[in-house]
């Protein structure tokens, strides 16, 4: 087998991708045996991931927040701080769901009591550490992302 960007080279190793052959120099332009073309598409897909949580996240958190909002009996004399508390605790339980879900088991939905219960205690934990976590999440995406970004900005290495 002969490497895909260079046909008079014989291939040392194959693409952890897609299986072309890669020779030495190609083999070495990534951490990892990748070709090109597999790598801008991982590139892709990373960012793709990145901008997605961000969306859900603040997504769900205004949904929620605006249900959370509605249904306040105090309405009238709210405080825009209590606005701002409810915005960013909505905000941070889609963080705090990602982290319980590594943490605690993994139960589907069944009509039941206890999964009802389950879900209610999950809901405020997940409240609870998203909190905290929510921050460094969406630092660490924005640093990410400008990461992907400051890749896409350097030459890009071509066999």
């Amino acid at each position: 087998m002969n490497c895909y960007s260079h046909p008079e080279l014989s291939a040392v190793i194959q693409c952890a991708d897609c299986s072309k052959g890669l020779c030495k120099t190609c083999a070495e332009n990534y951490t990892i045996p990748i070709c090109t073309s597999c790598n801008n598409i991982r590139k892709a897909n990373e960012k793709k991931g990145i901008y997605k949580e961000i969306f859900t996240t603040i997504g769900v958190g205004i949904i929620l927040s605006y249900f959370m909002l509605k249904m306040d009996r105090n309405a009238s004399n709210m405080s825009i701080m209590h606005i701002i508390l409810t915005v960013y605790t909505s905000i941070g339980i889609v963080s705090g769901w990602k982290i319980t879900d590594k943490i605690l088991p993994k139960y589907y939905f069944s009509i039941s009591t206890f999964y009802f219960g389950y879900l209610i205690i999950k809901i405020i934990i997940s409240s609870t550490i998203g909190i905290f976590v929510f921050p460094f999440r969406f630092a660490y995406n924005v640093y990410r992302l400008n990461k992907l970004k400051q890749l896409e900005h350097t030459k890009t290495i071509i066999c």
